[in-house]
């Protein structure tokens, strides 16, 4: 699971050509800046919405820029934990032999043959609730490169 972010910016692009810097660099720092600002804001949900172990879902991202160009730039944020999805977007977990084994925090064990995981989003909000702060890191990198600093 994965959340890419493409900027057009053929609008701007006679403004960024007229500064000093690469064209293709400038956006590609800007769709980064745009990223790592999402990825911020997914990791900040992380947290808030499990109460325990996030470690691993909070700590192990992939900020990459794919592809750069003077009139696009496109990348990606994505956790890299195999449970990222399901914890996303819920699911049923079936035992394929055998049963799952787990752990309450009661501190009861249970062995089942299905386990229902109930949705955690916190990449889907942080792209939706943080549009502003993401757009804002966006426009900042291309406003410096514009006005070449």
């Amino acid at each position: 699971m994965k959340y890419s972010m493409n900027v057009d910016m053929k609008p701007l692009g006679d403004a960024l050509r007229k500064s000093k810097k690469n064209t293709s660099q400038n956006l590609g720092k800007a769709v980064l800046a745009g990223l790592f600002q999402l990825e911020a804001g997914a990791k900040i949900r992380v947290r808030n919405n499990f109460k325990q172990r996030t470690g691993n879902l909070a700590s192990n991202w992939e900020v990459k820029l794919d592809n750069s160009s003077d009139t696009s730039a496109e990348g990606h944020v994505a956790p890299l934990v195999v449970y990222a999805r399901i914890q996303e977007l819920g699911g049923v977990i079936n035992a394929i032999h055998g049963a799952l084994v787990f752990q309450t925090d009661d501190g009861a064990w249970h062995s089942v043959k299905a386990v229902t995981i109930p949705a955690r989003p916190y990449l889907r909000p942080a792209a939706d609730e943080d549009k502003d702060d993401i757009f804002k890191a966006v426009g900042n990198v291309l406003q410096d490169a514009i006005e070449g600093k």
